[in-house]
């Protein structure tokens, strides 16, 4: 996939042909290049995120006439989003080192060692929320049901 970004040409190469060629260049473990951070990214935010959600919903519906579907539904997409904001400002850290490892040319650092890397010398939490601004609205959006 970091293959088809990064390629010369404007043509779309098929899904099993950058699979083959990756293999091929990095071996199976090429497959799952930041693996670690994408799974740590996933089980932070999707827990936050729907385990927020109902408590959001409940704060918001109890504030709207409740014979109302626009209010009804103008408070759930409140609830959905703020709940995947807060879920996106948590798990901010954990996707920018799966962003970070899936980059890499070749093999990348160990998860520990990535983390190193980010936090710089002298250590900077800042560091790790690089983007944090797009992270949520990316998936603050998304984050919504009728």
């Amino acid at each position: 996939m970091v293959f088809q970004q990064r390629a010369k040409s404007s043509s779309v190469r098929p899904f099993p042909v950058v699979m083959a060629e990756l293999y091929k260049t990095e071996g199976f473990s090429g497959w799952y290049r930041g693996i670690t951070a994408s799974l740590a990214r996933e089980s932070i935010y999707s827990s936050l995120r729907f385990g927020l959600y109902e408590p959001f919903r409940d704060g918001f519906g109890s504030v709207i006439d409740k014979e109302s579907n626009l209010q009804r539904i103008l408070s759930r997409m409140a609830a959905g989003c703020s709940a995947g904001g807060l879920a996106a400002v948590v798990a901010c850290p954990t996707e920018l080192l799966k962003v970070r490892a899936q980059g890499y040319v070749g093999k990348p650092p160990s998860f520990p060692k990535l983390i190193v890397e980010v936090a710089g010398s002298p250590v900077k939490l800042r560091n790790f929320y690089e983007g944090v601004s797009t992270t949520v609205v990316r998936f603050a959006d998304k984050s919504y049901d009728f």
